[in-house]
């Protein structure tokens, strides 16, 4: 089947409430809708703009909470209406693309679909669009999911990995691999073993499809989802709610890719980083802004910071106020009008803890 560009569609994920970034990024205001990286505009406005030349805003179908659909309609005025679907309740990413893509289904039956995530971060956009328009011409041919696949940096326990089978290149872009294997969080030894071998990716999450490829695998993989879905109009925010009545929280990973035999990659060629830790948001801005000792302020007034014998600390402040560091190295000191925390940056997994705590006596970090 030749890939008809006005084909394309794009579904969005915005529902996430992800506190490891805490305490800028908060359930109140999570880090989706806040500008990490100095550009001006927030995580989901990046994400649009991603899109940019490949899908128009009208084919583009948004996917949030209720606490978030607010946020989502004042940074994105122009997303029409009925492109945003609101869940009742969080269920994780599986339901949110199939509502979704039954409303697309809906409007458009030979749709071809790449789903993003809203809180990610990609450093070339023309090579992302590259990569998009071969998964998609390659998920247009013939009944695959493909997923974009990033190259280890570490052995990191939180990815899925995808193992590179053989690879053909469609229509002159990037190489779309079929895929061995996928594995969803492998335990430390085993993602150290994928990443010497030099044959895995890590899984970033942008999926790429045809509806009726997606239909099928859900129907095989999640029936009792499929059944919830067609048929039916998949037309409002009706059928969400009712969907979501019935369905069951699980994430697309579990759900379906581990599971699918059809599965194919294409390697990314840009930068890319989840952003899910402030030690990556530190490693994203270290590469383009850091100072001569590796220190990274975002700051309302540089002028307000002084570092001394200091090195490789990352700085971020929402008010300007003085903040001196003195003999400190490795990390990291984020400053809000609600919260303070500094913190080593080799002991940032004890941020969550930290919320859990707090959410015991405010609301607020929850």
């Amino acid at each position: 089947m030749r890939f008809d560009r006005d084909a394309l569609h794009a579904i969005i994920l915005a529902g996430g409430s992800g506190t490891r970034l805490w305490p800028l990024s908060t359930s109140r205001r999570p880090k989706q809708f806040l500008d990490l990286t100095g550009s001006g505009r927030t995580m989901l406005q990046e994400t649009v703009v991603l899109l940019d030349g490949l899908v128009p805003i009208e084919r583009v179908v948004v996917v949030t909470g209720r606490r978030y659909a607010g946020l989502v309609r004042a940074q994105l005025p122009e997303l029409p209406p009925e492109n945003l679907l609101v869940e009742p309740r969080a269920l994780n990413t599986a339901p949110a693309m199939a509502v979704a893509a039954a409303l697309i289904r809906a409007r458009r039956p030979d749709a071809v679909i790449v789903n993003l995530p809203s809180d990610h971060y990609v450093g070339q956009a023309a090579e992302f669009r590259a990569t998009v328009t071969a998964a998609a011409t390659c998920a247009a041919a013939r009944p695959v999911i493909v997923v974009a696949g990033v190259v280890p940096t570490s052995a990191n326990t939180g990815f899925g990995y995808i193992e590179l089978g053989d690879g053909g290149r469609e229509a002159g872009g990037p190489t779309v691999h079929r895929a061995l294997s996928f594995t969803e969080k492998p335990s430390r030894g085993l993602a150290r073993s994928f990443v010497a071998s030099g044959r895995y990716l890590w899984n970033a999450n942008y999926y790429t499809f045809h509806v009726d490829t997606f239909e099928a695998g859900l129907a095989t993989h999640v029936p009792r989802l499929s059944g919830l879905l067609w048929p039916a109009d998949g037309t409002g925010q009706a059928f969400v709610d009712k969907v979501y009545a019935d369905a069951e929280a699980v994430s697309i990973d579990y759900a379906l890719t581990q599971r699918a035999r059809n599965l194919y990659v294409v390697a990314a060629s840009f930068d890319w980083s989840d952003l899910g830790s402030w030690d990556q948001l530190y490693a994203v801005l270290a590469a383009r802004s850091a100072d001569g000792a590796g220190n990274v302020v975002v700051v309302p007034d540089t002028r307000l910071i002084v570092t001394t014998d200091s090195a490789r600390n990352l700085v971020i402040q929402t008010s300007p106020r003085a903040i001196a560091l003195v003999g400190i190295t490795d990390s990291i000191v984020v400053d809000t009008a609600d919260a303070l925390m500094v913190a080593r940056r080799d002991d940032l997994q004890q941020v969550r803890a930290v919320v859990a705590r707090l959410a015991e006596v405010d609301e607020l970090y929850r």
